[in-house]
């Protein structure tokens, strides 16, 4: 059972590793046709301004939630990697949980905001404002999901994803 839940995180973590790409290149080509339009051509395409704000919103979330997944989010280890005692696996799991309360009260916070942001809607897109609140809660979830993940697999002794070679393109 529990590496059949293993195998789903790795594949939530190659959807969330699709899904930034994707938005990532969404965002190059929606600015590229906004310069191109404002400078090149004389109409310009508004709607691009509204819609990259947007998706520069959901790459954020998505990103560090996909950097959750890869346990590339940033430490401070310095006091813990030197100091060697007894409680130090304690510390660790409070820290961890402490992180897992602020996950949830800002997903709480998130829904929030997103239910109190339907009235205000975007002008030229006509969509309303929690398009972009849903990718805090997006990513707010799947940060709390990867935390309970690394949780399992730490107690059944399985090893933490294997993302070696993210982002390092080809090797010589």
């Amino acid at each position: 059972m529990i590496r059949v839940l293993v195998r789903i995180e790795d594949g939530v973590g190659r959807l969330e590793a699709f899904a930034v790409f994707m938005v990532m290149a969404s965002l190059v080509a929606f600015m590229t046709l906004q310069i191109i339009s404002r400078y090149v051509l004389p109409i310009s395409a508004g709607f691009t301004e509204e819609l990259v704000r947007i998706l520069l919103v959901w790459l954020c979330f998505l990103g560090a939630a996909h950097a959750s997944y890869c346990g590339q989010h940033f430490l401070v280890p310095i006091l813990m990697d030197r100091v060697g005692f007894p409680g130090k696996k304690v510390i660790e799991a409070l820290v961890a949980l402490v992180f897992l309360s602020f996950l949830l009260s800002f997903i709480w916070a998130s829904i929030m905001m997103g239910q109190q942001a339907m009235r205000n809607i975007l002008p030229i897109l006509g969509v309303p404002l929690t398009v972009a609140y849903a990718s805090f809660v997006v990513g707010g979830s799947l940060m709390a999901y990867h935390l309970v993940m690394t949780w399992v697999r730490a107690a059944n002794g399985i090893a933490p994803p294997d993302t070696e070679g993210y982002g390092q393109g080809p090797t010589a």
